[in-house]
This record gives C-alpha cells, structure tokens and sequence, in this order.
C-alpha cells in the first residue's frame, strides 16, 4: 500500500512538472501577443486605451491571442478570425507585401489597412471613444458587431463589452502620457552699435526677439507626446514576456509541491489489518 502510494504521487510530480512549463509558456506568449496589439493600437492607430481595449477583449474571444488558430472548420485564421474572403485578402496583401501572414506583424499591417480602406467609420468612431470604463464597453461592442460580425452577436457584444471594461481597463487605464519641459533657446545678444548700423541699411529685414511670444509661453514650452513615455503598471501585471518566461521554473515546482501535500491528505498511508502492535507485548 505505502509503495503504491508513493508511486502515485511520484507520478503526479513528473506529469506536473512536465506539463507546467509548457502551459506556463504559452501564457507568457499570448501575454506578449497581448502586449503587442495593445502597443500598435495606440500607437499606430491612435486609439485611447478605453478603445484598445476593447478590441483586445474582442480578439481574446476570437483567438485568445494565437496569431495561427483556424476557427469555424478552417474558414477563419489568425488573431481576429478573419473569415473566407477576408481570409484570403489577409494573405494575398501580405503575399504582396513580403510580409508573413501567420505573424503578429503581418496581421497587424493587414488589420491596419482594412480599417483605413473598408472600416474607417468604425475606426473614426474608436478615435472619439471616451478614455473611460464605459468607453471600453462601448469600443468592444462597436467591434463585435461591426467588425467581427459573430453569429448570436448581440448576446456576444455584451459580453465581449463586459469583458473589456471588467478585464482590460483595470489593467491598461493607468497607462499615462507624461508631459516634458524643453527650455527655450536662449536669444542672442544684440549689440546696439551694429543693430543702428541695420535699422540705416535695411529696417524691414532686422530680426526683433520675440517679446509677446515670450510673454505668452513664458521660459518653457510643453509638449505632450502621444506615444507614452512611460507606463504604469498594476503589481500582477508582467510587462514583458521575458520576465514570464525567467520565473516560469518557479510556479511548476510550488505547483508540485502543492499537489503532492493534496495527494497525501487525500490518499493517507493505511496500516495494514489485523495485528495490533504493543511496546511491551509481541501480539495483542
């Protein structure tokens, strides 16, 4: 019975610790697809993060961020499931382009092209979305129906909508631009002698300093850049894949432990019946 036993919860451990690293992996990845998408949607389309995510949240329906999953018995592949015709289009474009359809990168660049050519007022009406949890909902929504176009899709809207303000704001909201200060140039000095000798040979043509622009801005000018400079992020939140896959050692090994105290609890060493044992007598 105690060899059994152990045998069981030997093989518990191998078959975790086997299996752990690869699922484990595979979720850094998608979080680095995740990253990714995030990235090129407010930087190359300009949108808010409300809006990124909810087209996020509508891609992890689609293909929980697999760039080479078929779906719908073949007929749609790639990130947002792009279906038949659309499906061909995405290769033939990338075809053209040199670009790979089953990456991140050319299904991004083809993404790009079809919201500029065949989706713009979905695209326009992303760009105004709020920066808020309700414009997560709504952005996720607009892209279900008018983008994705899933069966059942009002029930789907809901949902995807749900998912992008309960999910993916709480983890992307905090992600702010930063302002930075630039001195402006220093004016040169004018020497009074040489500036008559200007104002004789040609008034029209002497550079004044710019006194009321002076007065308007002040010593600094501000400039606010799109792109952010830095970004904030939650404690549970990896920003980058490496960081998941330099820890991803640790979680099988806590996992197995883990699993082999439950086997022991469940499955407890039994005594073999019949015979009880005394210290001071041979057989009771």
């Amino acid at each position: 019975m105690v060899q059994r036993n152990f045998i069981r919860l030997l093989a518990a451990v191998l078959i975790i610790a086997v299996l752990s690293p690869c699922a484990f992996a595979d979720a850094g990845e998608r979080l680095a697809v995740e990253r990714e998408v995030y990235d090129f949607l407010t930087e190359e389309l300009m949108l808010s993060n409300a809006a990124a995510c909810g087209v996020l949240a509508n891609i992890e329906h689609e293909s929980n961020f697999q760039p080479t999953i078929f779906g719908d018995k073949g007929t749609s592949y790639g990130l947002c499931q792009w279906h038949n015709d659309r499906f061909t289009a995405l290769r033939g474009y990338c075809t053209a382009l040199g670009l790979d359809y089953r990456t991140v990168e050319g299904q991004l660049a083809y993404l790009k092209y079809e919201l500029g050519n065949k989706y713009t007022t979905l695209l326009l009406s992303l760009q105004a979305i709020d920066d808020t949890p309700d414009g997560a909902y709504r952005a996720a929504y607009l892209w279900c129906i008018q983008f994705e176009k899933p069966s059942n899709m009002q029930v789907k809207a809901v949902q995807r909508g749900e998912l992008a303000q309960g999910k993916y704001w709480p983890r992307y909201s905090r992600f702010e631009p930063i302002i930075m200060v630039e001195p402006l140039p220093e004016e040169p000095e004018v020497n009074p002698e040489v500036l008559i000798e200007q104002l004789k040979q040609n008034p029209v043509t002497i550079p004044l300093p710019p006194e009321q622009e002076q007065v308007k801005t002040g010593s600094v000018r501000y400039i606010t850049f799109e792109k952010p400079a830095f970004r904030y992020y939650t404690p549970w939140h990896l920003p980058q894949a490496e960081t998941v896959r330099e820890s991803r050692w640790e979680i099988p090994a806590l996992g197995a432990i883990f699993v082999a105290m439950v086997i022991v609890v469940i499955f407890p060493t039994k005594k073999p019946a019949g015979k009880l044992y005394r210290r001071d007598e041979n057989v009771v």
